[in-house]
């Protein structure tokens, strides 16, 4: 596989984890339950996130990959503030992911940071250590799908 690329949109409802491999190419695509502590409380947040990771983990394995080729952006709501977020990077922890390779941000910085420069599209290729050549940016179902022509180790 090379390096992977897990992007997450943790929902009130569902979550959806999107895992890509170095060329873009999607490796891994599935939801798991809300994890948002908000809306299903601390537990069960937790419970769903370790659900994913496991799901996750499964993949890496069958594959011969170890986690730490994957780099991802948890993007989950209800993280509306730096206690929240240390909350949920307790839970990414317990889960058994290393935060220097996953980032925990706000599910609306997805969207609403994406076309600043200072931007989302900038975190995440500087967290991530990609470089994007190409994002076509388009609505569906009340969210966004986010393509890229070519992701490429900066």
């Amino acid at each position: 596989m090379g390096r992977g690329y897990l992007a997450v949109d943790g929902g009130g409802s569902s979550s959806e984890f999107l895992l890509v491999g170095e060329s873009g190419e999607e490796l891994l695509h599935f939801f798991v339950g809300s994890t948002s502590k908000k809306s299903i409380g601390v537990e069960g947040a937790a419970a769903n996130i370790a659900a994913g990771a496991r799901r996750l983990l499964d993949y890496l394995e069958s594959d011969g990959c170890a986690l730490t080729e994957v780099r991802g952006v948890w993007g989950l709501s209800g993280c509306d503030s730096t206690s929240d977020q240390a909350e949920y990077e307790a839970m990414l922890v317990r889960a058994g992911l290393d935060l220097a390779y996953h980032h925990v941000v706000n599910d609306s910085l997805l969207v609403g940071g994406l076309f600043r420069s200072d931007g989302l599209l900038a975190r995440v290729q500087s967290l991530l250590d990609v470089s994007v050549t190409r994002l076509d940016v388009s609505p569906v179902l009340g969210g966004i799908t986010l393509t890229c022509d070519k992701i490429a180790r900066a």
